[in-house]
């Protein structure tokens, strides 16, 4: 309840006021789902006592109460909580129309995001982790991550599982710069973007992603394309 309040303005409180019992009890588990699925990118963790939960700790970050967090989880904390803000407003959103129109009404508007339906972080970390081993082993494409540290390696897991959150519908809190900017000078060609491709459509269904959710997903990333290839 804590952390939920902490992210509402007063005109959205206003509204979760206004839910019933087991309406706000759906807004707070989408609250919680949303955070317990990234908060590994924070230090909050080790703040958290043995009568506190993780909740009521971004609570207190979030209203600036004094936590000695590093620079780097400022920032992610702000992000966070953006983030989560957005999910609550939705979820409140949805509860309330859901309410008014009546339990039989359907809506396209409540189909799920692909990040969810491919199963939130865990799953995107599982997909980057096997993915970037390809990637680095690859014989046209591996020498891009050669020389790398293993801190370094760590930084860009950390900005592709980010990334692809975002891209995919789910929790914004990526940091990193633009695709264009971030590639822009490496010499990506068409061949080694349609070898990336094919890496990523194979641990898709390796992982056994439906073919509906990765025919989704090699879409948005195939948007990207412009973006990132600079030569024939």
């Amino acid at each position: 309840m804590a952390l939920c309040l902490a992210l509402l303005d007063t005109d959205s409180k206003k509204e979760y006021n206004k839910l019933g019992k087991e309406k706000k009890k759906q807004v707070q588990k989408k609250l919680y789902e949303a955070l317990y699925s990234i908060i590994a990118y924070t230090d909050l963790e080790q703040h958290v006592e043995p009568n506190q939960a993780i909740g009521q700790v971004l609570a207190k970050a979030i209203k600036g109460h004094t936590i000695s967090l590093t620079r780097k989880d400022r920032i992610r904390v702000g992000k966070l909580a953006e983030s989560l803000r957005k999910v609550v407003t939705g979820a409140i959103q949805a509860e309330s129309e859901a309410a008014q129109a009546g339990p039989q009404a359907t809506s396209e508007a409540s189909a799920l995001s692909l990040y969810a339906r491919l199963g939130g972080y865990a799953a995107i970390a599982k997909v980057t982790d096997t993915l970037r081993t390809k990637l680095f082993t690859d014989p046209q494409i591996g020498a891009y991550w050669k020389g790398q540290s293993n801190d370094s390696r760590q930084r860009g897991r950390e900005l592709v599982i980010d990334f692809l959150c975002r891209i995919l519908g789910g929790p914004d809190i990526y940091t990193g710069r633009d695709m264009k900017t971030a590639h822009e000078g490496l010499g990506i060609s068409n061949d080694n973007w349609d070898a990336f491709m094919e890496h990523m459509q194979e641990t898709l269904t390796e992982l056994q992603v439906p073919s509906e959710v990765l025919e989704g997903i090699l879409k948005v990333i195939a948007s990207l394309k412009e973006q990132i290839v600079e030569r024939q």
